[in-house]
Order: C-alpha cells, then structure tokens, then sequence
C-alpha cells in the first residue's frame, strides 16, 4: 500500500470522512471527493454530476480530468489556501491541499459547477482533435445539465471546507503530541533523575512569559551552555528551543480554551512582540492559527 494512502487515512479516517463528505456534498450543493498528490481518488465522489461520472470513466478524458485534480492540488499547497480553478472542461473546482507534519498529501476537491460572475485561472488546455471532439459531444447533454453557481458561493463553501480539514489535520496532531507525551511520562522516571533537566524545566515554567535564552539557563543551573543544550536531547528527547517552544504552546492552547484573552494579549503574555510572529508560530507548531483553534475548541465543548 502506498505511503500517501496510509497517511491520509491516518489522518482522516476514509470512511468516517466520507460520511462527513456526504453531508457537506447535501449542505453545498457541490460534489466532493478526496485524492492523493498525483489526483487518484482516495474515497468516493459524493453527489458527482451526470457529466463528470461519463467522464471520468471515459479511457481518453479521465486522464485529464486526473491531471487537473493533480495540478489543482498542486497549486493549493503552493498557495497554502484553497485554490479556485477552471478544470479543462470548463466547469469551477476548488482545490484544499491537505498537509501533514509538512508532507503534502493530497487535496479534497469540491466544484463540478459552472460561474458566470468571475473569469477563473483554466489550469489545462484540452487538445483539440478529432478523437477529443467526437467524445465530447457525446457528454453535451449531461454538460449542460450542470448548474451555475455565484463566484461568492464557491468561495464561502472552499473556506468553510479549508478550516474544517485544517482542524482534522490539527486533531490529529494534537493526538500524536497527547501520545508522545503518554510515552513520555512512562520514560519520566529516568528524566526526572537528573536534577538539572528538573530544575531548567521549573525555570522554564516560571518564566515563560520571558524570552529565556540557553545561556541565561545555564547560568542558573551552573552549567555550561553546550553541556545543557546536550541534556536537553539526551534526556527529554527534545532540543532546548523545541521544549521552550512547546511549553509556551501548551500554554497558549490552554488560554485559548479556557480565558477571554485576546490573541495578542495572549501572545505578549508569552514573551512574542509581534502578535503576527505569534500568529504563524502557533499554526506552524499546532496546525491551525489560534483564531480557528479557539473556534473549533469552543464548538467541541458546546
């Protein structure tokens, strides 16, 4: 089995996703179906048209309709937000990148819709010829039973899929981090042996509204720096920087659940002087920015 395919279902859970796909495919109006980075289907097309069915089952045609979910996805990740598109037959679809612990594994894609109000980027041309022509219009019946949708529409449904996978992805990483840490409070006794490791991560936990750097730390715990730097890994596992990083995370996360603090106030509390730098520290280190982990936490807890 193909490492992307393992991780996406790690990530996603295809049959649990495709009942999710379902419901969102009813509430949009617009297919949905998920693909590797090369555009091969993973789960199924939820509400798929008519013409995209005999298309992508057409031994000619299908190939471009793979190559245009691939160079969608492709363009998305490059963006890093979901990517709006004309496919070769001309109808919108929208690409979400999925990324995870920054491996790009595919995307979901939503559209098979027509639009009017907006001239949309057509990601490949379909060479014109004979045999193209002759399959075409075979499909024009089903082609002009698409529907047309507004440019607005489109938008607010790809942004409301993007921040829902973004949140999968982050739960996900949240589950790994919560099992790392389980693993790492069975080894806790050996850490805990070394009274230095214990009395840096108090001082750390102290402090961590300050900017502690390795030299202030091991000054306080009468070590060198190099010295200290080396413990760190060898008995956390972690660089220094890493489990300063982490720390003020955990902490953030912490805030964002249970206070009224504003984002900024909650990124200067943790020694960041830009509420920006905070901003994309935190999505880098937990996947998603604070604004929509703040959200999906307080919607998990309703």
């Amino acid at each position: 089995m193909r490492e992307d395919i393992i991780n996406m279902e790690t990530v996603f859970s295809i049959k649990d996703w495709e009942a999710v796909q379902d419901s969102l495919a009813k509430t949009s109006g617009m297919p949905i179906i998920m693909v590797d980075y090369k555009g091969t289907p993973l789960s199924k097309h939820s509400m798929c048209s008519e013409f995209c069915i005999r298309i992508r089952s057409d031994e000619v045609l299908g190939k471009y309709c793979e190559k245009c979910d691939s160079r969608g996805g492709a363009e998305a990740v490059r963006e890093n937000k979901p990517y709006i598109y004309k496919c070769c037959f001309g109808l919108i679809d929208v690409a979400i990148p999925i990324v995870f612990k920054n491996t790009y594994l595919g995307s979901v894609l939503i559209g098979q819709v027509k639009c009017d109000d907006v001239d949309v980027e057509k990601i490949l041309t379909l060479p014109i010829n004979k045999s193209i022509v002759e399959r075409l219009e075979k499909y024009i019946d089903s082609y002009n039973k698409i529907k047309t949708m507004s440019f607005d529409k489109i938008n607010i449904v790809a942004y409301m899929l993007y921040d829902i996978c973004n949140y999968i992805v982050a739960r996900e990483n949240i589950n790994i981090k919560s099992n790392e840490k389980s693993i790492s409070n069975q080894e806790s006794s050996k850490i805990k042996g070394n009274k230095i490791i214990i009395k840096a991560k108090q001082y750390i936990e102290d402090n961590f509204e300050n900017n502690i750097s390795l030299n202030e730390l091991a000054d306080y715990c009468n070590v060198s720096s190099s010295y200290l730097s080396r413990l760190f890994v060898k008995e956390t596992g972690e660089s220094f920087s890493h489990y300063i990083t982490k720390t003020k995370m955990d902490m953030a996360k912490e805030w964002l659940e249970n206070s009224d603090m504003s984002i900024s106030e909650i990124g200067y509390s943790l020694g960041f002087n830009e509420t920006g730098y905070f901003i994309r520290s935190f999505k880098k280190f937990v996947g998603m920015t604070p604004g929509v982990y703040r959200k999906y936490r307080n919607n998990i807890m309703e």
